[in-house]
């Protein structure tokens, strides 16, 4: 009875082995250009936080969805969400300073619409948070060309920080869902 015992705990043992081995092959994520994420590396939370703010304030492709898949496949739903939020709060927020730093080179190139977009500004300034925060509600806009339209119109900082916050929460959870 004890051969059998220590058979089917030997078993056991090499099943909860191989679980762990499918678990940490799902941990390590391989990305381009030989990056690779490891749970259990330090350094792997702060690549994805610098790859996140990079991609979510300057990169124009729209890669913000597959960032926060990652975070989640990375961290589990709660704390890969949060932290991808946080993340791209914040490379929006610097892509803001970059875009305010160089408004006036922006509309100066215009020309001859710049009473159009004057106008723009106008009526977004109007309208206070409602359109920006609907323009981070919309999936398919994608946020590096958002945080340059809002940038360059008159819409203050803690407004744009706000919406965007707000904005990206329900935009993500589907990206965050099908990850998990």
């Amino acid at each position: 009875m004890s051969g059998a015992t220590s058979l089917f705990a030997g078993k056991l043992g090499l099943e909860a082995l191989n679980t762990h081995i499918a678990r940490r092959a799902l941990e390590v994520v391989e990305a381009p250009f030989g990056i690779s994420f490891d749970t259990d590396a330090p350094q792997t939370v702060a690549l994805y936080v610098l790859l996140t703010v990079v991609v979510n304030g300057f990169v124009p492709v729209p890669l913000a969805s597959v960032m926060c898949a990652l975070g989640v496949v990375l961290y589990g739903w709660f704390y890969g969400f949060i932290l991808n939020l946080v993340a791209s709060v914040t490379g929006c927020c610097l892509g803001l300073a970059v875009f305010r730093l160089f408004r006036p080179f922006f509309l100066s190139m215009l020309g001859e619409h710049t009473a159009t977009w004057s106008a723009i500004d106008n009526a977004i300034s109007q309208e206070g948070y409602r359109i920006p925060l609907l323009l981070r509600l919309t999936p398919v806009m994608p946020v590096v060309l958002t945080n340059a339209m809002l940038s360059l119109t008159s819409v203050d900082a803690f407004t744009y920080a706000w919406t965007t916050m707000a904005g990206f929460i329900p935009a993500s959870i589907p990206y965050a869902y099908t990850a998990v």
